[in-house]
């Protein structure tokens, strides 16, 4: 069990998952501030604002889970990948303990499974690249 564990990159999931929490918050501020509401104001975005917002999180955390899969990793690269969008996950929900956010409605759950889906397939495409030779074939002439 432990030598399947130390194939995993604790650290850099850890790193990744916070920065893309970082960069997801200051994307909702953002999109909050366009449609004219305070960047921490707790108000229900419109359809096309949670839209851009799932979007947005969606690329961060597969950018997160790439980098973790491709330049960090050099086994079990899928997992390295969703492990960086559970992380972000758990690391959310754990800061904001107490914030009066509403929990349990279909928009957050979204925002969950958004950011885990984000990271797997981030880490599934840094896996794929990952088995491709870096020095070009010669041509037989």
């Amino acid at each position: 069990m432990t030598r399947g564990l130390r194939k995993i990159r604790f650290g850099w999931i850890l790193l990744a998952a916070f920065v893309a929490e970082i960069v997801g918050i200051a994307g909702v501020m953002g999109i909050r501030v366009i449609y004219g509401h305070g960047p921490t104001e707790i108000v229900q975005l419109p359809p096309l604002g949670e839209t851009l917002f799932l979007l947005e999180l969606a690329t961060v955390s597969g950018v997160a889970g790439w980098w973790v899969s491709r330049r960090k990793a050099r086994y079990r690269r899928v997992l390295n990948g969703l492990l960086v969008g559970v992380s972000a996950v758990v690391l959310y929900e754990v800061l904001t303990v107490g914030a009066p956010i509403p929990r349990l409605t279909w928009s957050h759950l979204a925002t969950h499974v958004v950011k885990i889906a984000g990271a797997w397939i981030g880490g599934w495409l840094g896996a794929r690249k990952g088995n491709e030779t870096s020095v070009a074939p010669m041509a037989i002439r």
